[in-house]
This record gives structure tokens, C-alpha cells and sequence, in this order.
């Protein structure tokens, strides 16, 4: 009895920790509305893309059990749509990223600008969706005002201090562009606090995941965090220096540091290689 109580709390713990991490986004406020939203999707791989969001920035020690818990408690109250997971390698282990003539597919099935600059903005950064919808113009003011092709993004500390850390990243041409059409068009607001990709995560991620269908791209590609995969493989195929990878993709140990210009001047080089 006391390991059944033991469980339970560990249980609503869990689930405690996921509401808290994606209520928001999903507009619910308990395990009741959870399953309700769950049970509108009609794809089972979107509600395993949520419990991943959250999982991923878990400590490794309870990322299988926070899985566990979320996924039985669907299970339990009649949601059985979820994919298997093969656990001897990740919960994410049938996903994939983005190829490169996928994207442009991706893009041709989106209408709204703002949308092309999502996908734009996430394959050439390789931000996590929760950094993406958290930019501000003044990341890429100083870049974009000088006129630069290749625009750094000047987020602060909180974005490295952390443990799915933002890598120090620059988006390229195509995106800087349209972000500029976008910004003389009034669409975007050239003020600090004005954000660059006004969505919720829903919103967004309904609108890939439409776009995706309607291009006949595979199911098991992630609508948003394909396009992080499809940044990481790429830089894979550059061969650069291992440690410089890491530190553009946010995986480097010690990111905390206070690096200077020419440490983003060096990485904007190496970017601007691996970019073409």
C-alpha cells in the first residue's frame, strides 16, 4: 500500500510538471482538459510531440518515468492512439528531420509570411519551438539595422543557462530578407519588445502540420523540431570543428561564458560556410 501511495504521488507529480510546462500553450488547466485535447487530434504523433517537448528539457533520470506516467494516464481514460516507443534507444526514436527539398516543399503550402518566416527562422538557427516564439526584435536589431546578410541573434544569458540551451546562431539570406520585407511592411514593429514570430505553439505547429499533409510529406517528421533536426544533420554533413558544432547547435558544456564579438565573428564565418 505505501509503494501504491508512493506511486500515485510520483504520478501526480508528473503530471503536475507537464501541465505547468504546456497548459498554456494547449489551453487547458488540468488532466481532464489534457485528455479532451488529446482526443481532438487526429493524429497520435502530435500528442507524442507535446509529452517530448516537455520530457526533453527533463533531467535523464525521470525522462522515462515522466513518459511513462503521461502516456498511461492517456491510456488509462481511453486515449490508445499513441505510437510505440522503441525505450531501448528514446521515446523519439522514429522521428526525423526535414530534407532539404521537403522544406521547400513545406514552404510552398504555407500562404501567411509570417508562417514562411517560421520555418525560415527555425532551419536556419536550429531554435527549439519555446526560443523561436520567445524572440524579440531587438535579438536581431543590431545585425539587421547594419545591413548584414548573415544576422546573429543577440539573445541573453537565460537562453544559455539552461539545460536544453539556445546555441549562439545567426539566421541567413532568405530569412533576413523576408524579415525585412515583413518589417517594411508594418507586419513586424521595429520596437525592442515586439516579437518576432507572434504565435502560440498550437497555432503554429496546426498550421505545419497542415502544410506538411498537403505536400504528401512522411507523418513521423516532427512539424517543427524537424526543422532543428534538419539544421543539426546539415551541419553534420560540413564537417567543422566538433566543438564549434556544438556550440551552434546550444550542446556545448559551459555556454554560460561571456563570449565576445570575435567569438560571434568566428562562428558567423564557420555559419556562413555551412549555410551555402
Amino acid at each position: 500500500r505505501k509503494k501504491a501511495d508512493r506511486t500515485r504521488r510520483l504520478y501526480l507529480w508528473y503530471m503536475d510538471k507537464f501541465l505547468g510546462f504546456t497548459g498554456s500553450d494547449l489551453g487547458v488547466k488540468d488532466p481532464d482538459g489534457f485528455l479532451a485535447w488529446a482526443k481532438t487530434r487526429g493524429e497520435s504523433l502530435e500528442v507524442q510531440d507535446v509529452i517530448d517537448k516537455f520530457v526533453e528539457g527533463q533531467p535523464s533520470g525521470i525522462q522515462a518515468g515522466a513518459t511513462v506516467a503521461i502516456r498511461s494516464f492517456l491510456k488509462r481514460n481511453g486515449y490508445t492512439q499513441l505510437p510505440s516507443i522503441d525505450w531501448r534507444s528514446s521515446a523519439k526514436s522514429f522521428h526525423r528531420g526535414y530534407r532539404r527539398e521537403e522544406v521547400q516543399q513545406l514552404l510552398g503550402f504555407l500562404d501567411d509570411k509570417l508562417q514562411k518566416l517560421y520555418v525560415l527562422i527555425a532551419k536556419d538557427s536550429g531554435l527549439r519551438a519555446h526560443d523561436l516564439l520567445s524572440l524579440r526584435y531587438r535579438h536581431v536589431k543590431k545585425d539587421l539595422e547594419a545591413g548584414m546578410e548573415f544576422c546573429h541573434l543577440y539573445l541573453e544569458p537565460s537562453y544559455y543557462d539552461k539545460r536544453k540551451a539556445a546555441g549562439i546562431t545567426f539566421i541567413g539570406p532568405n530569412a533576413v530578407r523576408l524579415l525585412r520585407q515583413l518589417g517594411r511592411e508594418g507586419v513586424i514593429g521595429s520596437g525592442n519588445e515586439e516579437r518576432v514570430l507572434p504565435f502560440a505553439y498550437t497555432t503554429i505547429s496546426d498550421a505545419l502540420r497542415l502544410a506538411r499533409r498537403k505536400a504528401g510529406l512522411e507523418l513521423e517528421i516532427q512539424p517543427s523540431h524537424g526543422l532543428r533536426k534538419f539544421f543539426e544533420n546539415n551541419l553534420d554533413r560540413v564537417g567543422m570543428d566538433h566543438h564549434k558544432k556544438l556550440q551552434l547547435e546550444g550542446h556545448s558544456q559551459g555556454v554560460r561564458w561571456h563570449y565576445t564579438d570575435r567569438d560571434v565573428e568566428e562562428l558567423r564565418k564557420l555559419y556562413q560556410q555551412a549555410y551555402q
